[in-house]
């Protein structure tokens, strides 16, 4: 067990020492919406967050036969929320929406289009995919994918995830135990980024990320004090 816990740690400072570009714990993806009123009528909501540059760098990008009639702007929690009237004199299917001026920022957004009557689409827009086709016909499964993947890989690019998970692997130390706890975690903060990015819920950063932090310390300290056949509090 010593042994693997050594090989554990060594690979851990291997990764931290060839991940610049990772990034700690930042669940603050800009949300763009569309959600259709009527026959030629949409209503937009656009959050873009501060941080990341996508509130002053990037905007709805619609096909050239739709108009945007801005409603009303306002700041909420270190993001710029607007809504606006989107009058389209066609229709979406297999056209391209998105957000124009993404490129230049280093933040995600997630797009989600409601038409009436057909199955809601989520997509997720990148620098390097900032627009996206609308479905006639959007899979089954496609939302649930878009937000599970984004979890994955926004636990894989943040240390404090990657340290959270890496104490598991050493507290735990059976694989099986290791693969149900980690799958779980995954499950967990994907529904938890859908949820803060919907505004369903949320929480205020600061407490959070001191949470986050403290949680680690704890796992560390389970497993320096860790001794086999004496139960622990984890």
């Amino acid at each position: 067990m010593k042994a693997v816990r050594g090989l554990v740690l060594l690979v851990l400072a291997m990764l931290c020492a060839i991940s610049a570009p990772a990034r700690a714990d930042e669940l603050r993806p800009g949300y763009l919406e569309l959600t259709q009123r009527g026959a030629a009528h949409w209503k937009l909501v656009w959050k873009a967050p501060i941080l990341g540059g996508l509130a002053t760098r990037a905007r709805p990008a619609l096909p050239a036969f739709c108009t945007i009639a801005p409603r009303e702007s306002r700041l909420d929690s270190g993001s710029v929320i607007s809504t606006g009237d989107v009058t389209c004199r066609g229709s979406l299917e297999g056209q391209k929406v998105g957000l124009s001026g993404m490129e230049t920022t280093f933040t995600d957004a997630l797009l989600r289009v409601a038409p009436l009557g057909r199955p809601v689409q989520a997509e997720r827009l990148t620098t390097a995919q900032p627009m996206v086709e609308v479905a006639a016909k959007p899979g089954r499964w496609q939302v649930a994918r878009t937000y599970f993947v984004l979890g994955v890989e926004h636990i894989l690019t943040g240390y404090d995830h990657l340290l959270f998970v890496v104490s598991l692997v050493l507290l735990l130390g059976h694989l099986w135990t290791v693969v149900r706890a980690a799958t779980a975690f995954t499950v967990a903060h994907s529904i938890t980024l859908a949820g803060t990015t919907l505004g369903l819920f949320g929480l205020a950063q600061a407490p959070v990320e001191a949470l986050i932090a403290l949680s680690i310390v704890f796992l560390a300290v389970e497993i320096v004090k860790r001794r086999d056949g004496a139960p622990r509090l984890s």
